[in-house]
């Protein structure tokens, strides 16, 4: 049982957990029962507790040591573990007081957000960090990353050398080395734990406090970013406390958290910006099912994926993404489609999501979209060490019009970040003022490691690095086509349009034709307006409709969301079946534009006449003609008529 997921299956709301080893008797800690309580043990000095006064001195922010201190005293209120008091940044990061009077020290290593490995030596440097400290106290090496040198989690209940666990022997001989003799030793990991805190710790503590203590999701969010100021407040506060007298926090502090919540918060209020679809907070606890491969060939990245760890990593970018949101606290990545912007974005927003607690907008058509947004992260109660990670996918393109002002009214806020991305061709002064711009190139550097990344993942490649990139110009999507296809995207696209232009294949042609088409005037078609078009041309039943998307869905080239409306894979994919099924007219691209238009949504309609009006500059027959129709039709309001001519006028006049 070495990380949240195993302690939550196997333990029901209010049980409790066995105690970790060395939380059984006071037989593992020498001190008496009072001392214990006045946290004074005989075998640590107060010069000791002065010596590390220095790591409260560092505490700056919401960290992952925080995090999990937040973890272990939201664990001890519902039961889970038989904590009674929490010392922040004492004589380890997290000193903990357990029922029966015993003592557990807990050192956290945030390793790289959970990339990291920490070795043997790693560990045994923590052990005997803790052991000289401490003495005769429990101690447990928490990390969000993962064990080398053979070694295995024990988790909170088991000790190391009673884990049976690979190991020991490896970490007795390095102990040995540290000075420590067989008994001593021995006596060390019989009081070790080694424990794994994923890195979205604070996503599945907020996740425990809804569920074990029944709080709804938006108060739950409060009372953690409420706790987590406190704790930090308290760690940096503990350097100016005594041995004696340090600041502590306990299990029952936590319903203080709530009540104050409760009292001053308009819970139906907190949620309105999500109940109407402006925003949503991110969830990078569910991963995507999707394979490697899958995955690879090219997809519209969402944090499922992020959390399934499908991503590629790249460095330079993350670092000039994270220096931007230290400095300016506004990222904008800006580059051609394909280029990986929304997967830097996601992954940005993991990272950071550590510390930050990260919210995607969804919507921004107007002012009430704005004041509704601001409104929302205002009730998160954003701060220094609880910040708000506010982010946007899409920045330019229809839906995401405030976005510029938001920007600039959030900015506003203490404790709130921004990050968000937007094709090239839509970047304004607007879009980018006040912002940090990063470009998503593809490097030589960015390219081999990627390359290691997708050998890693069982996933065959076709071509060398080095040929894959300079043939890629600078795009990851080109890239990981050939590298692992050894063809350009447009080559391994024009295969799969072969074969649904197959004369048996005429509705699959249709379907993709209409949806792919949506995709890149910024839009997706429902389910039943797709249907209707495909019964009113082809005269099919709903269930041939079902089952030409189902062909076209294990090919890759569309996907459904979860309320029901296809669209394509990525943009960049989109655009390049566009672009081939229309290669040998008919149908011709504008008439493709006549037949989707009037499938979209409203709310889309404007940017969509808009984009169609810049395209066919040269002929605007179509599109006027489109245009007229729909201002006639039966449903037509004053909503549709007004987006329809403001999409007109903005593109002719493009």
């Amino acid at each position: 049982m070495s990380g949240r997921h195993g302690r939550k299956r196997k333990q029901g709301k209010g049980q409790r957990s066995p105690r970790p080893a060395g939380m059984q008797s006071s037989r593992t800690s020498p001190t008496s029962a009072g001392q214990a309580r006045a946290w004074s043990p005989k075998a640590i000095s107060h010069r000791t507790w002065e010596q590390l006064r220095q790591g409260a001195r560092n505490v700056a922010g919401v960290s992952y040591q925080v995090a999990v201190t937040a973890d272990l005293l939201i664990q001890a209120r519902v039961g889970r573990l038989p904590l009674v008091r929490l010392i922040p940044e004492g004589y380890e990061d997290i000193d903990c007081l357990c029922s029966g009077d015993t003592n557990l020290y807990v050192q956290t290593k945030d390793v790289g957000g959970g990339r990291g490995t920490l070795t043997a030596s790693d560990v045994v440097d923590a052990l005997t960090h803790a052991a000289a400290a401490v003495g005769d106290g429990a101690v447990a090496v928490v990390t969000d990353g993962n064990l080398g040198s053979g070694l295995a989690f024990t988790g909170w209940t088991t000790s190391v050398s009673t884990s049976g666990a690979p190991g020991v022997d490896v970490l007795t001989r390095l102990l040995g080395d540290r000075g420590l003799d067989e008994a001593a030793a021995s006596g060390l990991l019989g009081r070790a734990h080694l424990v794994h805190v994923p890195w979205h710790v604070p996503a599945l503590t907020q996740v425990m406090l809804r569920e074990d203590l029944g709080l709804a999701p938006a108060v739950a969010r409060i009372v953690y970013a409420r706790l987590v100021t406190d704790l930090a407040g308290v760690a940096a506060a503990q350097r100016t406390t005594t041995a004696d007298r340090p600041r502590a926090r306990i299990p029952a502090d936590l319903d203080a958290h709530i009540d104050a919540v409760h009292r001053v918060v308009d819970v139906n209020a907190l949620d309105e910006a999500v109940q109407s679809g402006i925003c949503e907070p991110v969830d990078f606890t569910q991963p995507s099912d999707l394979t490697p491969a899958q995955f690879y060939a090219g997809v519209d990245v969402a944090p499922s994926h992020i959390a399934a760890d499908l991503d590629v990593v790249r460095p330079p970018e993350l670092t000039a993404t994270y220096e931007g949101l230290a400095e300016q606290r506004y990222v904008l990545l800006a580059g051609s489609s394909g280029s990986g912007k929304s997967a830097l974005l996601w992954r940005a927003a993991c990272d950071v999501g550590r510390g930050a607690r990260p919210l995607r907008v969804l919507r921004l058509r107007g002012d009430a979209d704005v004041e509704a947004l601001v409104r929302h992260v205002q009730l998160q109660e954003p701060s220094a060490v609880a910040p708000v990670l506010v982010c946007g996918d899409d920045l330019g393109r229809s839906g995401m019009d405030g976005w510029p002002v938001a920007a600039s009214r959030l900015l506003e806020l203490p404790g709130v970040l921004l990050v968000g991305a937007a094709r090239a061709e839509d970047l304004t002064p607007a879009l980018s003022r006040d912002a940090r711009v990063v470009d998503p190139r593809l490097d030589r550097d960015t390219a081999r490691q990627i390359a290691e990344q997708v050998r890693s993942a069982g996933v065959a490649t076709a071509m060398e690095v080095e040929e894959a990139t300079d043939r890629a110009e600078g795009l990851l999507m080109e890239f990981l086509a050939l590298l692992t296809t050894g063809r350009r995207l447009e080559a391994v696209l024009d295969d799969q349009v072969q074969r649904v232009q197959a004369p048996d294949q005429a509705l699959a042609y249709d379907l993709l034709r209409l949806v792919c088409a949506a995709h890149i005037l910024g839009s997706s078609v429902p389910a039943d307006r797709l249907a209707a078009a495909a019964t009113t041309a082809h005269g099919a039943t709903a269930g041939q409709v079902r089952a030409a998307l189902s062909v076209l869905q294990d090919e890759h080239l569309v996907v459904s969301d979860a309320t029901g409306r296809w669209r394509g894979l990525h943009e960049l994919r989109s655009a390049t079946l566009v672009r081939l099924l229309h290669r040998t007219p008919p149908p011709t691209l504008a008439h493709t534009y006549t037949e989707v238009l009037p499938l979209l949504p409203v709310e889309q309609l404007g940017a969509a006449v808009r984009i169609v009006a810049e395209t066919l500059a040269t002929d605007l027959t179509p599109i006027a003609d489109t245009a007229a129709a729909l201002v006639d039709r039966d449903d037509a309001d004053a909503r549709i008529v007004t987006t329809v001519l403001a999409g007109v006028v903005t593109g002719v006049t493009a």
